[in-house]
């Protein structure tokens, strides 16, 4: 039998989540607008080359969704961010704890992330329809996708975004907590990736990350590592945020 300390936790979350829902409906144009505008850059290609002889010139151009899934990701972070610092305002209007507001801040995110996902991947369609009747094309190669790859690709698209926006969520609580970790955390982080340029212990460790989320062949064992890194992130935050108060 649940108890009743259950009940109002769940019920809390619940409450909360369907309230930051709505005073988040927009963020919902923001990813429109965001995929619009990566759809746009798509179409003029993400790379080109010639090849041929003095007589014949050929000019090819590579045309991939990759920047639909590169801005979508980085809405993905930017949401969690922003969700983090509206916790304080929204959470304002509930008689509640950390515990249920990192649940349902957790629960908006898992939902923006499977839209982000998957409306990521549709865009990869639709960009393959506009160029099949907007351009000439030397070859139609790539443009098919069967249906299993389709929703290979929104799966994985949907774990990177879960990923991503937990990852801004931890930021962003991180920096409520210290203002100068607002600072400090993008110095470190673009301070690794120069790191990464170089030879050192530094660069193999980022390396390793690297290769630990980006290079797993295995989908069962990727979506294990997305999971539990998550998890982990969450269980960090909620344990961190244990003693703050909800009003600030």
């Amino acid at each position: 039998m649940m108890s009743f300390h259950e009940t109002n936790l769940l019920s809390v979350t619940k409450k909360q989540f369907i309230y930051k829902l709505q005073a988040n409906l927009g963020i919902l144009i923001s990813l429109m607008i965001i995929q619009l505008l990566a759809l746009l850059l798509s179409t003029a290609g993400v790379s080109s080359m010639s090849v041929g002889t003095n007589l014949t010139i050929i000019n090819l151009k590579i045309i991939s969704g990759d920047i639909i899934i590169v801005f979508t990701l980085i809405w993905a972070f930017i949401v969690g961010y922003n969700t983090a610092g509206n916790a304080y305002r929204l959470d304002y209007h509930f008689v509640t704890n950390r515990l249920s507001s990192n649940l349902a801040s957790g629960c908006f995110l898992l939902l923006t992330s499977l839209l982000a996902g998957i409306t990521a991947t549709f865009c990869g369609v639709l960009l393959r329809v506009l160029l099949y009747f907007w351009r000439d094309l030397l070859t139609t190669k790539g443009l098919s996708m069967a249906p299993a790859l389709l929703m290979k690709g929104s799966y994985v698209t949907v774990l990177y975004a879960c990923l991503l926006s937990a990852l801004g969520y931890f930021y962003g609580m991180l920096a409520q907590r210290n203002k100068a970790l607002t600072v400090l955390i993008p110095v470190l982080f673009f301070g690794s990736l120069f790191a990464a340029a170089k030879d050192t212990r530094a660069a193999q460790l980022f390396r390793q990350v690297l290769v630990f989320y980006f290079s797993e062949s295995s989908l069962a064992l990727f979506t294990l590592k997305i999971v539990l890194t998550v998890a982990l992130l969450f269980i960090t935050i909620i344990l961190f945020t244990n003693r703050m108060e909800v009003r600030k």
